[in-house]
C-alpha cells in the first residue's frame, strides 16, 4: 500500500515535516552525523507507520457492518480524519520531535562526562506545567540511573520538560525509588478502556536513538505487515535521499552555457532550467538501480554528442498548455541505452519558442514518431 505511486507523496510529505525538526536540532548543537542519521531514519518509520494508520482508519469508512457509507459521509468522515492525522496529531508529533531531537543531543553531550555531573530533570517552571510534572523537578539522578532510562523528557505531547548537567560536589542525589514512583505517576493516563495511554513515553531518544516512542499505537500492527510497511518506508527514504543528492548536483547546470542541437534543421539552444533539475532528479530517484546516479556530472557532454532518433506532440496540453513538442536524443553510457527528452515551448505572450531538457527515460513510448 505505502509503495503505491499515488501514496509515497503522503509518506514523503509526513517525513518532510518531521524531519525538519532533526534539522533545527543539528544546527543548534554538535550531534554527530550517526546519532542524525539513527534518529532520521526512525522518523521515516514513523512517518510510514503513521501514515498506514491514517490509510487504514480511512478504509474502515468504507462500510459499516456491511453496508456502503454514502458519500457525503464518507467525505465527511475522512474529512475529520484528515484534520486529525494531518493537522492535530501532526502539530504535536512535530513538537514532540523537536524536543525530543533535543533531548537526544543532550543526551549524547552528556554522555561525555557522566562520571563528573548527576543529571537533574527540570520543568519549565511556570503555570502551564502539568501537575503530575511538578514533582519531577530538581530530580537529581546519576547519568547510570535507571530513572533516565525511562524518564528522560520528553514525557508527554507538548512536554517543555528538559534536563541539565550539576556538579556532584554541590548536589545530593535524589531517592532512586521515589523518583521512579514519580516517573510514573507522571506517564499515567487511563482511557475508558482501562489502558496507560502515557505509557509510551517511558523512553529514552538519546539512549534508544530515536525520536518517537517505540511503543506508540501506530506500530501495533501485525508482524507480518511491520515488516512489508519497513520496507516501504525505506524505499520512499531512498528515494528522497537520492533525489535531494541529484537535484544538488542537477544545480551546477542552470549556471552553464545552454546545449546547441539541430531540430527540425535549425540550431536550438537546449536550456538547464528549474524544471530539469526537478524532473531529472526524479528520473534518477525513482531508477535508483540504474547508472543514472552517476549522470549528474555528465549530462551536458552527453547531450551534446546524442542524435535526435524521435519526437511527438504534446497531446497533454491541458496540463502542460506552453509544451509543444518533445524530442529524443538516444544516449550510450557503457551497456545501457537511454534517452534524454527535450521539451520545446512556446510563451504565447512574446510568440518565442524555447527548448529544455525535460527528463531521462530508459524507453520511448509507443506514441513517440521515429525522426527523420
Amino acid at each position: 500500500m505505502l509503495s503505491d505511486p499515488d501514496i509515497s507523496p503522503l509518506v514523503s510529505e509526513t517525513m518532510a515535516a518531521l524531519s525538519g525538526a532533526i534539522g533545527n536540532t543539528v544546527r543548534q548543537s554538535d550531534m554527530p552525523a550517526a546519532m542524525r542519521a539513527k534518529l532520521e531514519r526512525s522518523t521515516f518509520i514513523f512517518s510510514g507507520f503513521k501514515t498506514h494508520a491514517e490509510l487504514s482508519a480511512v478504509s474502515r469508512l468504507l462500510s459499516k457492518d456491511g453496508v456502503k457509507t454514502p458519500f457525503d459521509t464518507f467525505m465527511r468522515e475522512v474529512k475529520a480524519i484528515n484534520r486529525d492525522y494531518n493537522v492535530n496529531y501532526l502539530r504535536a508529533e512535530y513538537n514532540f520531535a523537536v524536543h525530543s531531537s533535543r533531548s537526544a543531543a543532550l543526551w549524547e553531550r552528556f554522555s561525555k562526562d557522566a562520571d563528573r555531573y548527576y543529571l537533574q530533570y527540570r520543568t519549565a517552571g511556570d503555570e502551564r506545567v502539568r501537575e503530575d510534572h511538578r514533582p519531577l523537578h530538581d530530580i537529581t539522578l546519576p547519568f547510570d540511573d535507571p530513572f533516565w532510562a525511562e524518564y528522560f523528557p520528553p514525557n508527554g505531547w507538548n512536554c517543555r520538560c528538559t534536563a541539565v548537567r550539576v556538579r556532584r560536589s554541590k548536589y545530593t542525589p535524589s531517592d532512586h525509588d521515589k523518583a521512579m514512583a514519580a516517573g510514573e505517576r507522571a506517564t499515567t493516563s487511563i482511557d475508558k478502556h482501562g489502558n496507560n495511554r502515557a505509557a509510551i513515553f517511558r523512553f529514552n531518544p538519546g539512549a534508544q536513538e530515536t525520536l518517537f516512542p517505540p511503543r506508540h499505537p501506530y506500530y501495533k500492527v501485525p508482524q507480518a505487515d511491520r515488516q512489508t510497511i519497513t520496507t516501504a518506508v525505506e524505499k520512499v527514504a531512498a528515494n528522497k535521499t537520492l533525489r535531494k543528492t541529484a537535484v544538488e548536483n542537477l544545480k551546477v547546470f542552470r549556471s552553464k552555457p545552454p546545449v546547441s542541437k539541430i531540430i527540425n534543421g535549425e540550431e536550438v539552444a537546449v536550456l538547464f532550467d528549474s524544471k530539469t533539475t526537478s524532473h531529472i532528479a526524479n528520473d534518477i530517484a525513482i531508477n535508483k538501480n540504474f547508472l543514472w546516479k552517476d549522470l549528474s556530472a555528465k549530462l551536458q557532454h552527453i547531450l551534446k554528442q546524442a542524435p535526435l532518433v524521435a519526437h511527438e506532440p504534446n497531446t497533454k496540453t491541458l496540463e502542460k498548455p506552453s509544451a509543444r513538442h518533445y524530442y529524443y536524443f538516444e544516449c550510450k553510457e557503457g551497456n545501457e541505452v537511454f534517452y534524454l527528452a527535450v521539451e520545446e515551448n512556446l510563451v504565447k505572450k512574446t510568440g518565442r519558442h524555447f527548448f529544455r531538457l525535460y527528463s531521462i527515460t530508459k524507453t520511448l513510448r509507443s506514441t513517440a514518431i521515429p525522426y527523420k
